[in-house]
């Protein structure tokens, strides 16, 4: 039997389980939903609210990968076609404010945006996609999961594998309610995961206008509402194409206005930048974004890659909740999880 397994986000877990999973089992459909528009959740790349003013983007999410020699070596699988590819490549930027980094580690840029990570090992992995599906609901019929969506689309699956934040996961009707209502300790254990909370600014303009800046991009460690900035397409090393900016706040300022109407907040952290940036130009647009679930702060205890809520039929929650918000922690993550498979399912590619 093919089993079909539907994994419920479009972010780097789900990319990279659905790469593994096609690449280790002999027979398997995937299909993946996700509630929002497009691709990469956290490792989102954006683009001004008329596209069509020109062909910038920002990254709105997730700015750079760090890793080792040792882990990229025990992961070649996983980097070699985005190295060979030239999807990731060396960052070369100036970084004010970094910390001092050891001599085995490396960071990365994606000169496309981030999303084109996630877009990368989707689109090798060839699966069928559904946006603007938000699930509500996971119940067991049978040998089966029912999943439900807030528009009322459901279907059945042999397999469900979870990536979406956790706090996400535990807002979910149906059987797997009563399932984690039955295991006090799991329960417990999902709560305890915790998130920073941030907003993200993005800034375009119709020019080059930032060009004698002599940083890339910048940490901050005295501001009350910044933490960190950077020349996007710069840091990117990208070049002709207009200057885009990205602002990230402090998870301080992220937690104390996390429940404000977010055209309020663009308008306050534009007054902000410019306080703290009197002299730069006026974008030309300019793009809020509020990251609820920015990155982990406290991951699931033990931090095994993903933990198994169902064996029959299978229901699996993964993903950086449960290890920590870095890519390779994702890449472990994912591994993990289709290990765990693989055993449930008795099957290997030969």
């Amino acid at each position: 039997m093919t089993p079909k397994i539907l994994l419920v986000g479009t972010g780097i877990t789900t990319a990279l389980t659905s790469i593994c999973l096609n690449k280790t089992l002999s027979e398997v459909c995937i299909v993946i939903w996700d509630k929002a528009r497009g691709i990469g959740g956290r490792m989102s790349t954006s683009r001004p609210k008329s596209s069509s003013e020109n062909n910038s983007t920002v990254d709105l999410g997730a700015q750079y990968i760090t890793s080792t020699n040792e882990t990229i070596s025990a992961n070649y699988d996983i980097y070699e076609s985005l190295l060979t590819e030239k999807i990731l490549e060396p960052m070369k930027c100036t970084i004010l404010g970094m910390k001092p980094q050891k001599e085995n580690v490396k960071n990365f840029i994606a000169a496309k945006g981030s999303s084109s990570i996630v877009k990368h090992f989707l689109q090798k992995s060839d699966n069928n996609i559904c946006f603007n599906h938000h699930i509500n609901s996971i119940s067991k019929l049978g040998k089966k999961w029912v999943v439900t969506t807030t528009l009322g689309t459901k279907d059945e699956f042999d397999i469900v594998i979870l990536t979406m934040p956790i706090p996400q996961i535990l807002q979910l009707q149906g059987s797997i309610k009563d399932i984690l209502l039955n295991e006090p300790d799991v329960l417990n254990k999902l709560e305890s995961v915790s998130y920073y909370s941030r907003y993200a600014l993005g800034l375009f303009y119709d020019n080059n206008s930032l060009k004698d800046i002599k940083w890339d991009a910048q940490y901050f460690v005295d501001d009350p509402v910044f933490r960190y900035i950077a020349i996007d397409n710069k840091k990117r090393q990208v070049k002709n194409i207009p200057d885009t900016v990205v602002i990230h706040t402090t998870k301080e300022f992220g937690q104390q206005y996390l429940e404000e109407a977010l055209p309020n907040m663009e308008s306050k952290l534009m007054t902000c930048f410019k306080e703290r940036f009197p002299s730069w130009p006026e974008p030309n647009s300019v793009k809020c974004h509020k990251w609820r679930y920015s990155q982990v702060s406290n991951s699931y205890p033990g931090s095994p890659g993903f933990i198994t809520i169902s064996e029959d039929p299978i229901l699996i929650a993964g993903g950086d909740g449960f290890r920590g918000s870095t890519f390779d922690n994702c890449v472990f993550s994912a591994k993990s999880i289709t290990r765990e498979i693989q055993k449930l399912v008795g099957q290997n590619k030969s």
